[in-house]
């Protein structure tokens, strides 16, 4: 595990250059495009072909979708992998990792990107809904 996220974070984002410049660009590209749009977000294709190498995911999904698909996203895929028995600090290091995983590449048009948080926040949601609506 260690060495998986010195790969991840220190080998990809500080000492790989053209990969520390790529992901440094697909932020500052995706950031002011958000900006235009930070509601409802931008053409998408517009976001996807700023760039040659556009990595970085969630700034992609913040700048084409906006604030609120944003939210929506981050915390079905948060739902998905904290558990309420699991020490604070250990839920937070998953969800690091969860996050630097898929921000070191652009898999935005992965259906999997999509439909895994999707089923999570449909999981844990609706039993809660269930509750609310029998009280």
């Amino acid at each position: 595990l260690y060495w998986a996220l010195w790969d991840m974070i220190v080998w990809k984002l500080l000492m790989d250059s053209d990969s520390a410049s790529d992901r440094t660009m697909s932020l500052i590209v995706n950031w002011d495009l958000f900006r235009k749009n930070p509601l409802l977000g931008v053409k998408l294709s517009d976001v996807l072909y700023a760039l040659p190498n556009n990595t970085s995911s969630t700034t992609i999904l913040m700048a084409g979708c906006g604030i609120g698909a944003t939210l929506v996203h981050v915390a079905a895929w948060v739902a998905m992998i904290w558990e309420k028995g699991r020490k604070l600090w250990v839920n937070l290091a998953l969800v690091l990792i969860l996050f630097v995983s898929f921000n070191t590449q652009n898999i935005i048009a992965d259906v999997f990107f999509w439909l895994f948080p999707m089923m999570a926040l449909t999981e844990k949601g609706l039993p809660l809904l269930k509750l609310k609506a029998g009280k």
